[in-house]
């Protein structure tokens, strides 16, 4: 039971990390070192647990000569998926920045079971797995559109024109004097211009050239009430973010054979992580100085913690995955991540907007987790 909950926590993690990430980007205003940061503090607590455990943390010339390239560029596809998160998430919100990269996650992983990629034994595709994958496109399509269309339909409704009773004027001689107020109150609506008050005399256009980034509700605000053809695009970028992690696992697993220790493998994962992310932070976004934004007294403590809860997952993956199994764990986290985002969403937790979950979303998202049982445990 035990085993259960941390399992379950561990998707909890992940949910809550994403929009540690993209606090973090608000404040220092750059995705990437928002990514670099996290992943820094991962390596830095992973390569403790590696002290603390007496393994080595260097590997040893032999592995280095024997094992293949691409067996250590599976940090390279990690701080891809960690920085396509930060980006997708101020555009998606929490739950659908969850289950897209579902979605790619598995369709990759039956993928690389069935042609064997990564040096993996080759599992043919069966019905029931695909069948499986049919119920996780179900789900999205139904967490994601029915929503998109009710909204449709409640903006077509409330742009028709509202029809007012005809009311019969007094004459010339029976009106009495009117004022200004009166004046105004007898023009046709088409001719009035209603004036709401605003909470700040700023322009739009010094507001977006403004030193400090908007807060997280009004950035997400304003990312979503643009063409909502782009979400599609973001959408499509998340699902790439889930093939990243589909690769990452396979290429991880085969490091963790070659050099016999999931936590080191694990912390060279972490480790090219962060030092890609530092070449290209140091190449197109130079912006170091802005990491002092993120420090002070006004600056929650949690911000700089994502990385932490990263290195959690991976130290309970290492715990987990014998007890569970992979399959379970896979389902357990799933179900952790929508947990976590629906009560952010639901609550607005982490000063985010509230957003009361709809019954086609949970529909749709009981029917995803069913389709990843099928295609994980079933199967």
């Amino acid at each position: 039971m035990i085993a259960v909950l941390l399992g379950i926590l561990m998707g909890i993690c992940v949910s809550v990390q994403v929009v540690i990430n993209t606090h973090l980007r608000t404040h220092i205003q750059s995705p990437l070192l928002a990514s670099l940061i996290s992943f820094t503090v991962g390596t830095s607590l992973l390569f403790l647990l590696l002290l603390v455990l007496g393994d080595a943390v260097i590997p040893s010339m032999e592995q280095w000569q024997t094992t293949p390239w691409w067996f250590w560029i599976g940090g390279l596809l990690g701080a891809g998926w960690i920085t396509i998160n930060i980006f997708v998430f101020l555009q998606l919100g929490p739950i659908q920045t969850s289950i897209f990269p579902v979605l790619g996650q598995i369709v990759m992983g039956v993928i690389i079971d069935h042609f064997g990629l990564f040096k993996t034994p080759e599992k043919p595709i069966s019905l029931l797995q695909l069948i499986g994958v049919l119920c996780v496109l179900t789900g999205i399509m139904i967490a994601v559109a029915w929503p998109l269309l009710k909204q449709k339909l409640t903006k077509k409704e409330a742009a028709q024109p509202v029809l007012m009773p005809t009311e019969s004027h007094p004459s010339p001689q029976q009106q009495p004097a009117t004022t200004d107020a009166s004046v105004i109150g007898c023009r046709k609506a088409s001719d009035l211009s209603f004036h709401q008050p605003t909470t700040s005399t700023v322009p739009q256009s010094d507001v977006v050239k403004s030193h400090h980034a908007p807060s997280i509700p009004t950035a997400m605000v304003l990312a979503q009430s643009a063409n909502p053809w782009t979400a599609w695009i973001w959408r499509l970028l998340a699902i790439g973010g889930g093939v990243m992690i589909a690769m990452q696992t396979a290429i991880n697993t085969q490091l963790n054979i070659a050099l016999g220790s999931k936590i080191q493998a694990s912390f060279i994962s972490f480790f090219v992580g962060a030092v890609s992310l530092f070449i290209v932070a140091l190449l197109k976004d130079r912006r170091f100085h802005n990491i002092a934004n993120a420090c002070g007294k006004n600056r929650p403590w949690w911000i700089w913690m994502g990385g932490a809860l990263g290195a959690f997952f991976v130290a309970m993956s290492v715990v987990l995955v014998p007890i569970l199994g992979v399959g379970q764990l896979l389902v357990l986290v799933l179900l952790g991540q929508l947990m976590g985002s629906i009560c952010i969403e639901q609550f607005g937790l982490l000063g985010l907007p509230r957003r009361p979950l709809q019954i086609a979303q949970l529909t749709g998202l009981l029917l995803l987790i069913f389709g990843v049982v099928i295609i994980r445990l079933l199967a």
